[in-house]
């Protein structure tokens, strides 16, 4: 997300910032199971030491940021992994204004349990076929999340029987002490400042309970300053 200031007054749900276009992204798509896009980049040396899922924030595949980020962590030697969870519906904002009742029609169906039996079903592709085709050098499952995105990394890492090894929330939804307690991996929470729904209250409530009674699990959180 930019530093650059903005005229928003944060009232709108999730800001574009900045649309990194400069380079396209040079992976491939394929689907699997039968209808969910996912987006793959690969290390040149086509031998990653781990995976990594990657979701997106309410723009989807409608912006390249997500799979550009995917493309970063494979210059990192990860298989990225990034499914397109609107199966092309993502939010566009010539749709309509954020807050209109056309955006709030579309936003009614993320619901808590959206997305998750998709991610459920990549992590099992991951484990019984990318691995293998992939040359993957380890199990290991990593998930990221943006914004939206970073909402279905705490639902996934709250799990008890959760298939990743580490979560990664930026700017991100769910934060809260509550996740905290109930997670079963290390989580690492990175948050704007500016921020009108992770309040100061809020993050101050994680950090309590990250550096207190969770603090053997491994979690932490970061705030940006002087980012919106």
């Amino acid at each position: 997300y930019s530093r650059r200031k903005r005229e928003s007054t944060m009232d709108r749900a999730c800001d574009l910032g900045t649309i990194h276009d400069k380079e396209p992204p040079r992976g491939k798509e394929i689907t699997i199971n039968n209808d969910l896009p996912l987006y793959l980049s690969t290390p040149k040396e086509n031998k990653p030491v781990a995976t990594v899922i990657v979701i997106h924030d309410i723009y989807g595949f409608g912006i390249p940021n997500t799979k550009i980020r995917g493309d970063w962590l494979a210059d990192h030697n990860y298989l990225a992994v990034v499914p397109d969870l609107f199966r092309g519906d993502a939010w566009n904002t010539s749709r309509g204004a954020h807050g209109s009742p056309e955006f709030l029609a579309w936003r009614s169906k993320l619901t808590p349990e959206f997305g998750i039996d998709d991610i459920h079903h990549i992590i099992e592709w991951i484990k019984t076929t990318a691995i293998k085709e992939y040359n993957v050098q380890t199990p290991k499952i990593g998930i990221i999340g943006f914004c939206f995105g970073g909402s279905k990394v705490a639902t996934i890492c709250s799990e008890k029987d959760t298939k990743v090894n580490v979560g990664v929330g930026i700017h991100g939804g769910n934060v809260s002490a509550e996740y905290v307690k109930n997670f079963s991996v290390p989580v690492a929470y990175l948050v704007a400042e500016v921020d009108k729904t992770v309040t100061k209250e809020i993050v101050e409530e994680t950090r309590k309970e990250i550096e207190g009674e969770s603090k053997d699990k491994g979690c932490m959180i970061k705030v940006y300053e002087g980012v919106a």
